[in-house]
């Protein structure tokens, strides 16, 4: 039995039932575009009550009746400052991760905010995405390690600026079809990240305006549509 939660108009609300991890979930387009939609959709929720999920990765993420469920709010709190990472490896923020391995430990606490939740959800749908003959730990998926948030930061960008005619390296490690899924998603949110110009890391907040909000909103809607 697995407890999962959601967020409906700023409640809380639990259910209990058979649940499976996506880490245990063979890809599928369909399945990609559900996990999409339906952690995007509580991740609105929760940020729109004023919270931060702070772990999203594959052991977070349920399917329980066909429909995909956020789990685990033990980490769930206010954005704010944090003086240590928080997350699961793999699947941090990488902007986060970056700033952490940059700085040393008399640096200024990290801003996390609600960005930093969408970019962890970004690594989620692309190790959801990459290619494995059999479901394996997700710590295997993603083609960079976890204590290198920066060269995933360079594959991302490069992914994101790439034409679908040239691809890229990051490509050819995903499933037919996803690219184009993903592209779209992982630019508009590398062309945000605030270290895009070559930056030092910084720990201030991303904020989010309403503006970018509906335009991240749309994007979701268009990249990972599904069904009749």
């Amino acid at each position: 039995m697995r407890i999962a939660f959601c967020l409906q108009k700023s409640r809380v609300l639990a259910f209990a039932g058979v649940a499976t991890s996506i880490n245990e979930i063979q890809y599928s387009d369909l399945m990609l575009c559900k996990i999409a939609h339906g952690v995007a959709s509580a991740l609105s929720q929760i940020h729109e009550a004023g919270l931060v999920h702070h772990d999203l990765s594959f052991g977070n993420i349920l399917v329980l009746h066909d429909e995909v469920h956020l789990n685990d709010f033990g980490e769930m709190g206010t954005p704010g400052l944090i003086s240590a990472l928080v997350g699961t490896p793999r699947f941090y923020s990488i902007r986060m991760a970056a700033y952490f391995k940059e700085t040393s430990s008399e640096a200024p606490p990290f801003h996390y905010c609600a960005f930093d939740d969408w970019l962890a959800l970004l690594l989620v749908l692309v190790a959801f995405s990459c290619k494995r003959d059999t479901v394996v730990n997700a710590t295997h998926l993603l083609p960079w390690p976890s204590d290198e948030p920066n060269n995933a930061y360079l594959f991302l960008e490069a992914f994101g600026a790439s034409s679908r005619t040239h691809g890229s390296s990051l490509e050819s490690r995903l499933q037919p079809g996803s690219a184009v899924r993903l592209r779209p998603l992982v630019a508009w949110l590398m062309e945000k990240h605030p270290e895009r110009e070559g930056n030092a890391p910084s720990s201030a907040e991303v904020e989010l305006t309403p503006n970018m909000l509906a335009e991240l909103k749309q994007l979701f809607m268009r990249s990972f549509s599904y069904g009749p």
